[in-house]
């Protein structure tokens, strides 16, 4: 399949200087690693046609897009303050007529087709790579001639009907935060994983509106006379499965000559436990997606004791910290390839003005108000304060530094600041 590839001839220009060394090794001993084209546009079906999972996808987008792109300061190894430089604009505008929240809703929709969002900055702006148009690249490891596993050499990036180019780890940015497929390398969709919810809830769509749209009953038995056929039974089952069965010929009115007798099984949609049934696939595609189903507005994180002021600020705070976060975390070390940070700083983000975190504010502000009293206290004790603040907003106590000098409040009764007790019992004159 690779040679065929190679023989090609380009329609984009190939670096040279990793080309042919690519070559040789694909040739040898490569691996190749290809996202599925039909699994990429079986969920890129269900993304634009699959109500739940459109809802999660725009949760996860509308509330990523609110944070931005900024630099952050690395004090041995720990963050402190954040800083911007003109170097930021690439994500802010990643090209002409784009925003942060474009490149974030094209990443998200990507990884939630694919499970792999690829990038490239060929000049000022970036450039997105189709997935289903990318190769990884591995080779095996071996340690005392034993195989113990692979590294990565690479991406090939091939369009049908042209000949690939080849590009450095260093060159991509590559975003995959969810769990990684059979290859260490390649991240999962996760609408993958609920493929067959989301196809059940479109069914039962379906299903709703042509049982309201025809006025009839689902489940049926029809009974027929004992001088029937076994070969006329055949035609018959046939000719009613094609005609009436299926979620899109549920409800048809059904017409028949005489000596059947028709009875009807189940009924209603209450007779089918429809609303718990979509229910319940609903809430299947919102844990995929890491969303809540209170979050996501679904049917059944909308009622009991979901919507109380404590549990939604619960489900709501674990939202942000155990999936929000640790995407702009990911995304951010993605595309550190493409935005390299100054030294001693990453690329990180920039949460405070996100509104979906603005009840965090308050503990936030209880937070500073114990960190100040903290800093007082030990400024009081003799501690030099410029380390005093770098300690307790860097949580690292190693940073104190005492200035020899003790508060009042520790001297002894009667004693004189830097002496002996004066005479008297007093301090001073």
């Amino acid at each position: 399949m690779l040679g065929r590839m190679l023989a090609r001839r380009p329609a984009v220009e190939e670096r040279s200087d990793v080309g042919a060394a690519y070559r040789e090794i694909i040739r040898f001993n490569g691996n190749q690693y290809l996202t599925s084209s039909f699994e990429s546009a079986n969920s890129r079906y269900l993304i634009g046609s699959c109500g739940p999972v459109a809802a999660v996808l725009d949760r996860r987008v509308s509330i990523l897009g609110e944070a931005r792109p900024t630099f952050q300061r690395l004090d041995k190894g720990k963050p402190t303050s954040m800083f911007s430089t003109a170097a930021l604009d690439a994500l802010k505008v990643p090209w002409i007529g784009g925003t942060w929240r474009h490149l974030i809703a094209i990443c998200e929709s990507d990884v939630a087709s694919a499970g792999n969002s690829y990038w490239i900055r060929p000049g000022r702006e970036l450039a997105r790579l189709d997935p289903d148009w990318v190769t990884i690249i591995t080779e095996e490891v071996e340690h005392l001639g034993v195989e113990v596993g692979t590294r990565l050499l690479g991406y090939a990036v091939q369009r049908p009907g042209y000949k690939p180019a080849f590009l450095d780890p260093g060159d991509v940015a590559h975003y995959r935060p969810g769990a990684p497929d059979e290859n260490p390398f390649r991240g999962e969709s996760w609408l993958a994983a609920v493929a067959c919810d989301a196809s059940s809830d479109m069914q039962l769509t379906y299903y709703k509106g042509n049982y309201l749209k025809n006025g009839a009953m689902p489940s049926l038995a029809v009974m027929y006379e004992p001088t029937f056929s076994q070969e006329r039974l055949e035609q018959f089952v046939k000719m009613f499965a094609d005609k009436f069965t299926g979620s899109m010929n549920a409800g048809k009115v059904m017409h028949f000559l005489g000596g059947r007798d028709v009875k009807t099984v189940g009924a209603t949609l209450d007779d089918l436990a429809f609303k718990a049934v979509q229910g319940a696939g609903e809430t299947r595609i919102a844990a995929a997606a890491g969303v809540p189903a209170s979050v996501a507005g679904f049917s059944e994180g909308m009622q009991g004791s979901s919507l109380n002021a404590g549990n939604y600020s619960a489900t709501r705070r674990l939202f942000g910290d155990a999936k929000i976060r640790p995407l702009l975390g990911a995304f951010c070390d993605a595309f550190s390839t493409l935005v390299p940070p100054p030294d001693g700083a990453r690329l990180w983000y920039d949460d405070s003005q996100v509104s979906f975190f603005q009840e965090d504010v308050t503990d936030e502000a209880n937070i500073r108000q114990l960190q100040a009293a903290t800093i007082r206290t030990l400024i009081e004790a003799g501690y030099e304060p410029d380390t005093v603040v770098a300690a307790v907003t860097s949580g690292d106590w190693t940073l104190l530094k005492h200035t020899g000098l003790v508060s009042v409040q520790l001297m002894a009764p009667g004693s004189a600041p830097g002496g002996p007790p004066s005479e008297g019992g007093t301090n001073g004159p």
